[in-house]
């Protein structure tokens, strides 16, 4: 905002002197050719007079010419007319100095251009005593100028024109990128998310400037939505097949035995178990991905972790416990409780799937100023460090030894970013020494 003030403020200020002094000029460039300058009869009979007046004197003294001369006509009408009376010398009686074009007409030297003054000379006479009698304009005043139908006409079109010429310049400045990002927003509605304009206007810093960059970001960013969501698509046909082929080929065997040997219907169970857990997993990272606000309650998150702990346990049919929590003996703070705890949860699960059945998982709850710290460990085997950072991503599993059996969907971690990213959090995966995964939920502390 404040840089188009000044520019606009700027603008104004260049146009008013700009096209004052434009026009200026051209009243200057009028005052100095012939178009209001032109002689009249009356200035020529003016001249005339003088001639004839120089011719009737009988006397060839100098002195006595002059004072005649001076005693009948006013030679020097000071901005209309400058009548001068060269002497045989070369002088002028009344000792003014002869204008440059004057002194060039009268040695022969001066040209009819238009510009070089010819056109004051209203006329120039010699006298039989060998005087030059010569009628010289004055320069039109500017101040009469405005008064001239004609001149006033060109005076307003020149105005007109500067400040035309200028207010398109500015307009052009601001306009041409909004027509550009419009150009470029038709583009990404047809479906051409590589279009970026913050390049066209790097040289800019204003709010258009901001406004393009915005526009890639936005750009950028549907442009990686509609990535996750077609690759998404493609992880969940191939998730939801797999279940499904591997019952069809159970069902395809069993009709190709001659002596139609029962189906093994615990298979057939722990298939089915399988793909409703996946599409369950499913349903819910979908649920979670599109929610843009969540409720929060006074939670004391000990007394959650503790509950999710044994939950985890019992599911993971653990005969001694696995899960040790280290933690103060309360921790109230502002969270949603079933999105968070599902997050935890998730977490953990992995962290027991993927370590020996005799290790220990560290639970490790604290807080620091205004930041609670969630810190899981496991003591599996971790993951490559180039695939930590995908460990978050929809079905990406690591290819770590786990019996298909024991694999996931490969959701959990996605829905734990979410739920965490929903509370303004953090959380990231790093390998342990010398074995183990270690994952870390930062959260903001509000009570």
């Amino acid at each position: 905002m404040k840089q188009f003030f000044f520019r606009i403020f700027l603008a104004i200020w260049i146009i008013l002197p700009i096209t004052g002094a434009v026009t200026m000029l051209t009243g200057k460039l009028f005052q100095h050719t012939g178009w209001l300058a032109q002689p009249t009869d009356f200035e020529a009979n003016m001249v005339a007079k003088v001639v004839e007046d120089i011719n009737s004197i009988q006397s060839n003294d100098p002195a006595e010419i002059t004072q005649q001369i001076l005693a009948r006509h006013v030679l020097d009408m000071e901005q209309m007319m400058q009548i001068y009376v060269v002497s045989p010398s070369g002088k002028d009686i009344l000792h003014r100095k002869l204008p440059t074009y004057v002194e060039q007409r009268l040695s022969g030297r001066l040209s009819n251009k238009l510009f070089d003054g010819g056109y004051r000379i209203v006329s120039m006479t010699t006298t039989h005593q060998g005087y030059k009698v010569i009628g010289h304009k004055m320069p039109y005043p500017l101040v009469r100028m405005v008064f001239q139908p004609k001149i006033r006409f060109v005076l307003w079109s020149v105005m007109i024109l500067v400040s035309a010429f200028v207010t398109w310049r500015l307009a052009t400045f601001i306009v041409a990128p909004l027509r550009m990002l419009r150009e470029a927003s038709v583009q990404v509605a047809s479906g051409n998310l590589d279009i970026r304009v913050a390049n066209a206007v790097a040289n800019r810093s204003d709010d258009i400037a901001l406004l393009a960059q915005d526009f890639d970001t936005m750009t950028h960013k549907i442009e990686s939505l509609l990535s996750a969501q077609q690759r998404l698509m493609r992880d969940v046909s191939h998730e939801l097949r797999s279940p499904l082929a591997r019952l069809q080929a159970m069902i395809s065997i069993a009709n190709q035995q001659q002596n139609k040997q029962p189906i093994d219907l615990a298979r057939v169970q722990f298939e089915l178990e399988k793909l409703d857990d996946l599409i369950g997993d499913i349903l819910q990272y979908s649920r979670i991905d599109t929610m843009q606000g969540i409720t929060k309650q006074r939670t004391d998150l000990v007394d959650l972790i503790s509950v999710i702990c044994e939950g985890a346990e019992i599911e993971a049919a653990c005969d001694i416990q696995r899960i040790k929590i280290n933690a103060p003996r309360q921790l109230i703070t502002l969270v949603d409780a079933k999105l968070l705890g599902s997050a935890i949860e998730n977490i953990l699960r992995n962290a027991l799937k993927f370590s020996p059945l005799d290790a220990f998982i560290n639970i490790t709850l604290s807080h620091r100023s205004d930041t609670i710290s969630i810190v899981i460990e496991d003591s599996g085997s971790g993951a490559p460090e180039d695939c930590l950072e995908h460990l978050f991503s929809p079905f990406y599993q690591v290819d770590n030894g786990v019996k298909p059996s024991q694999s996931g969907s490969g959701v959990g971690l996605s829905i734990a970013l979410r739920a965490v990213e929903l509370h303004q959090g953090k959380i990231f995966a790093e390998n342990l020494k010398p074995q183990g995964l270690k994952v870390s939920i930062l959260l903001p502390h509000s009570t």
